[in-house]
């Protein structure tokens, strides 16, 4: 969602679609493949399964990858090559604004070489402070080469001579330096010169960058004013814990921490999300107040939760939502039937506004928010769009 955002703000229809063949009129078509906790050949076998059809009609194909490099990135590049026929690609995972940065090859957060960890603490085949090129020839068979900081801040002729050098001497995937917006504008504009733009692989940082062709903002959707707005931050970050504390504090609530290694806990959310919602208009829920101290049986729960309140609350037709954590948006829209989420707003660079389709959410608005996206106040400034009017 935040990758597709960057093409609906220049006035593409964006739609995220929960299965590929489901043919849905729009500029860009967004599809997860829901592999990043796979084997690497599951992954692969998953990625090449459904962007087979879109590749073969689509102009432009743009492979997302989690902006601290987690997942099954060098298994599902090799699938994106065998669908789109791509001679080479360039990528990047850096999102300057959100403090990931490429530094003599390596990701780095917040300016140093940090190891992440995934939903229930299982540990990412690929770890932010990864020599990136290293870990793409580990993990693949795909030959790739890195490009310096200095050589990326040339004219971008010089970096498209530089691009095309690197696929002359056999490399498939090439690995810039970034450590700004205006180096990944560089890049972007290289990799167009070099007629790399066929298959282009990154985060949402990268494809802020890259030129749909229409500059006009996201188109008008329309969409409810909420009555009332349920946050649900299932991420284990600091940030996230961070921001519930921010918005709890200016709406003058205090979180609801659900006890979730006792029976009944979804049916006691629910019942005081009722009676927050009936008094303030909204309800700050906060499962992934547990950190660290998880096991596979508490992921099973914290999954369970998440389901189980979001229908219930989605059921009146009333509730619109804010939804952290990539794993708590799916499990939340996975449980809502829903068939498709068309991106009609910006929050903060990275975090999109939508409105759902199809399912019991049907033509509920919500904020998808990845858990380390968003400064303080990123929570709170969802609620506000949410319960604003379009203009």
């Amino acid at each position: 969602m935040d990758c597709g955002l960057q093409f609906a703000k220049r006035g593409h229809r964006t739609v995220f679609s929960t299965a590929a063949g489901a043919g849905h009129r729009s500029g860009v078509l967004v599809l997860s493949s829901r592999s990043r906790a796979d084997d690497p050949d599951s992954a692969r076998a998953k990625v090449l399964d459904l962007a087979r059809g879109p590749s073969r009609s689509a102009r432009r194909v743009y492979k997302k990858i989690d902006s601290t490099m987690r997942g099954n990135v060098a298994s599902e590049l090799e699938a994106m090559f065998a669908v789109t026929g791509a001679a080479a690609c360039v990528l990047s995972p850096a999102y300057p604004r959100q403090g990931r940065t490429v530094v003599n090859g390596r990701l780095l957060v917040a300016g140093v070489e940090t190891v992440v960890t995934e939903l229930g603490g299982r540990p990412p085949r690929t770890t932010a402070g990864a020599d990136i090129v290293e870990s793409i020839a580990r993990n693949s068979r795909l030959r790739a080469g890195g490009i310096p900081l200095d050589s990326v801040r040339m004219e971008p002729a010089e970096l498209a001579r530089e691009l095309e050098n690197q696929v002359a001497a056999g490399n498939r995937v090439i690995v810039p330096d970034a450590a700004s917006d205006a180096d990944l504008a560089n890049i972007a504009a290289a990799a167009a010169l070099a007629g790399l733009d066929r298959l282009v692989a990154g985060s949402a940082g990268l494809a802020d960058h890259l030129d749909p062709g229409r500059a006009e903002g996201i188109a008008p959707l329309p969409r409810p004013a909420c009555e009332r707005v349920a946050v649900i931050a299932g991420s284990f970050t600091a940030e996230t814990a961070r921001q519930v504390d921010v918005a709890a504090g200016l709406l003058g609530q205090t979180p609801f921490r659900p006890d979730l290694g006792r029976s009944g806990a979804a049916r006691r959310a629910l019942a005081e999300a009722s009676r927050q919602l009936d008094r303030d208009g909204v309800w700050i829920a906060h499962p992934g107040h547990v950190g660290s101290s998880i096991d596979g049986s508490l992921v099973t729960r914290i999954i369970e939760w998440i389901g189980t309140v979001a229908g219930a609350l989605a059921a009146g037709g009333r509730t619109g939502f804010v939804l952290t954590g990539g794993e708590t948006a799916a499990i939340a829209v996975d449980h809502l039937a829903v068939d498709s989420i068309t991106i009609a707003g910006e929050i903060q660079p990275g975090i999109p506004g939508a409105v759902l389709s199809g399912g019991t959410g049907d033509g509920l608005p919500i904020v998808t928010k990845a858990g380390g996206f968003g400064d303080p106040a990123a929570l709170y400034d969802g609620i506000g769009w949410l319960r604003s009017r379009p203009a």
